[in-house]
């Protein structure tokens, strides 16, 4: 959601998922990520990034189907803060 150019080619996007959905009003929704990894174990080697926008889900209690689990991802139940 940070970025409204999901096509530069200057950005990386990485999310755990891919989707694509229908809205309500027949949009066209769609997570669609460059790179498929979870950011518990990301697929770089350090200081392979200048710069980077990390935005994990915030949500813990959001229902599967949910439009805020949809578009945001939701942490598992489980989820243990430090």
């Amino acid at each position: 959601m940070f970025w409204f150019d999901k096509e530069n080619p200057a950005v990386l996007f990485c999310d755990n998922r891919k989707l694509s959905d229908e809205l309500c009003d027949e949009r066209l929704f769609e997570i669609k990520p460059n790179v498929l990894a979870d950011f518990t174990n990301l697929p770089f080697s350090d200081e392979s990034f200048w710069h980077v926008v990390f935005d994990p889900p915030h949500v813990t209690n959001a229902g599967e189907t949910s439009w805020m689990a949809k578009k945001y991802g939701c942490l598992p139940k489980k989820w243990e803060r430090s």
